[in-house]
């Protein structure tokens, strides 16, 4: 990098941390981050998820919940699931004009998935 790039970085990130030391948000950063799986896509952890959830022989009613409800989640969230953020997903279910009732069990269902992502490192 050149330096000019290096001095306008650390400023900026001085800047965004305020009276927190640098290094010490790298420290931080680095030991929660530790054993993170980069670059998972949300699709794939769907799958991986759903035929989990086949393995621990979960009723037909749950994987017929499951199913849809995160086939659709995974359409509008191709990416990475660390950048999937709480209020994307609140704008994309309010943006479908459904029942409050059917919004909270969509979120339970993806509440599920962000848990067993987390549990695998993800």
């Amino acid at each position: 990098m050149a330096l000019l790039n290096v001095v306008e970085e650390n400023l900026e990130c001085r800047k965004r941390l305020g009276p927190f030391p640098l290094l010490s948000a790298v420290d931080e950063f680095i030991r929660r981050s530790q054993g993170v799986k980069l670059q998972s896509l949300v699709p794939v952890i769907v799958a991986e998820f759903l035929e989990a959830k086949q393995e621990d022989q979960a009723s037909k009613r749950c994987i017929g919940q499951l199913k849809p409800t995160l086939g659709r989640f995974s359409k509008q969230f191709p990416g990475e699931i660390l950048s999937v953020q709480s209020s994307d997903i609140d704008h994309w279910l309010r943006s479908m004009k459904v029942s409050p009732a059917t919004r909270n069990g969509m979120l339970r269902c993806f509440k599920v998935l962000f848990s067993f992502a987390k549990s695998r490192s993800y």
